[in-house]
């Protein structure tokens, strides 16, 4: 009797659900409010020489998915150079008017730089002097000499360089895919090779330039000025002072010495920035540089301004040589690349140079030391690089990189330190001895101005007690050298 109560009761409740009416206020709307679009930000900004005029610059709201236009706008004087940042779904990064998709939240610079002084071509002075071969005799260049030949100083002779002159090398871009590392020395590009010496020592107002004679130049034009001499005697080493070297492969390349103490400074090496294979069909290339040490000398490197090179300095060998007091910006590349752009890379244990008193800035890497590097790093200022200062494992079977790093800011770059390897990408290293992260008050617009120490007086009389400042105080962070002959309209980007 118990089960036909309740299956009544059952069937009462299923007909009273059946057959009356629901609240009103409990069915679903039939045409309910859409739910809000999913946005996300967008956050615009700008280097110095421009802005974003499209949409502006600061943080906007988007619809997912939605596709907004990107313009930006260089002042007079600069270029844009490309867009920097989330940049994964801009439809063109170095274009300066794209879109860019808006899948998550992004943060994205617009970059600038300056324009070469004129943009019609170059006017190339008319040859006073026509160079090539090897030197039966030491003599004396002045006024527009043009390189027509590989030029050989050879040992026993001294080729002198006077201020103000212009050394035009004639450019060569034929068969370029056929060059590799392994054919370096037999490349068809003209170089100015020193076994004996040289001296080229310009004034502040009057500079040595070495140059393309293209009227449109660029990277790898030439080859370089290649110094092998031997001589330990500080009287007959090479000498490059207050000389401009441009639109070469390697700008300054130390080759084959066992002695010598070569001195390279207040010079500006830039724009050797072309990229070769180091082997047919291989995929990886070689770079230029600003200054390239294969050596066993003892080189000094210093006030110099080193920018827009593919790598400002390549250092390996077996002597010690010194890279003091220089301003090593903006390592870039031109043409297809496997490989970085540094500021310095460094490698080999069987050397150990000292990098002293440098800023390195806006390069792809600002040092890297890797096959067993020993080198000394100490009381340089690094900033705002991709990567700041790493230790790095191209191949598995190298043996890693023990510098001795100590006294250094470090701030501001992608990532400040990294220890890592192809195989596993960048992972942790420990600041050096008395390392800083402090901001040095310094930035791009300094460079262009020809201002290039920095502002932040924390870093004045931090370095290593070890050294010394010229006034006699115990050293800065950072370059400390007198640039006042450099006016800013020499610091072409070039084309």
């Amino acid at each position: 009797m118990k089960r036909v109560v309740v299956l009544l009761v059952t069937l009462a409740l299923i007909a009273g659900a059946v057959g009356c009416p629901a609240d009103p206020g409990l069915l679903p709307d039939p045409d309910p409010d859409p739910s809000p679009p999913l946005e996300y930000g967008l956050t615009l900004s700008s280097s110095l020489g421009g802005q974003v005029t499209t949409p502006g610059e600061g943080t906007f709201a988007y619809e997912a998915g939605s596709t907004i236009s990107l313009v930006a706008q260089a002042e007079e004087g600069y270029r844009f150079v490309n867009w920097t940042g989330d940049v994964a779904t801009v439809a063109d990064a170095g274009a300066a008017r794209t879109t860019i998709t808006m899948n998550r939240d992004y943060n994205i610079t617009a970059n600038f730089g300056k324009d070469p002084i004129n943009s019609k071509p170059r006017e190339i002075p008319a040859p006073t002097m026509f160079r090539s071969g090897t030197l039966t005799d030491s003599e004396t260049w002045s006024g527009v000499v043009l390189v027509t030949g590989d030029v050989i100083v050879p040992k026993g002779t001294t080729l002198t360089i006077e201020p103000g002159t212009v050394v035009l090398f004639a450019h060569n871009r034929e068969d370029e895919s056929k060059l590799t590392l392994q054919n370096y020395f037999e490349w068809p590009k003209l170089a100015l090779h020193v076994f004996g010496i040289l001296r080229a020592s310009g004034c502040p107002s009057n500079l040595i330039v070495f140059t393309s004679d293209a009227l449109e130049p660029r990277g790898a034009d030439w080859r370089g000025i290649i110094i092998n001499g031997r001589s330990s005697d500080s009287l007959d080493r090479s000498i490059v002072s207050y000389a401009i070297v441009e639109y070469a492969h390697k700008s300054i390349m130390f080759c084959g010495s066992a002695t010598g103490s070569h001195l390279v400074e207040n010079c500006i090496l830039r724009l050797a920035n072309r990229v070769f294979r180091k082997a047919p069909g291989g995929i990886e290339f070689e770079g230029g540089s600003g200054v390239t040490y294969w050596d066993a000398s003892s080189p000094i490197v210093r006030g110099n301004i080193i920018y827009g090179n593919t790598h400002n300095l390549e250092i390996r060998g077996l002597g010690r040589p010194a890279i003091e007091n220089n301003v090593i910006a903006f390592g870039q590349k031109e043409g297809d690349y496997f490989g970085g752009a540094n500021g310095i890379r460094t490698w080999g244990a069987e050397g150990t140079p000292v990098f002293r008193n440098n800023l390195l800035y806006g390069n792809w890497w600002g040092i890297e030391f890797n096959w067993g590097s020993e080198a000394v790093f100490k009381n340089n200022v690094v900033v705002e690089n991709d990567v700041g200062v790493v230790i790095w494992q191209g191949d598995p079977g190298e043996t890693k990189a023990h510098p001795v790093m100590a006294f250094n800011n470090v701030w501001g770059n992608g990532i400040d330190y990294s220890s890592g390897s192809i195989a596993r990408g960048h992972g942790h290293l420990s600041p050096g001895k008395n390392d800083m992260s402090v901001n040095p008050e310094w930035t791009e617009e300094n460079f262009w101005n020809a201002d290039f120490l920095p502002k932040n007086p924390v870093l004045q009389d931090a370095g290593d007690p070890e050294f010394t400042d010229p006034d006699g105080s115990r050293s800065d962070i950072g370059p400390n050298w007198d640039w006042s002959w450099i006016d800013g309209n020499l610091l072409v980007t070039g084309n």
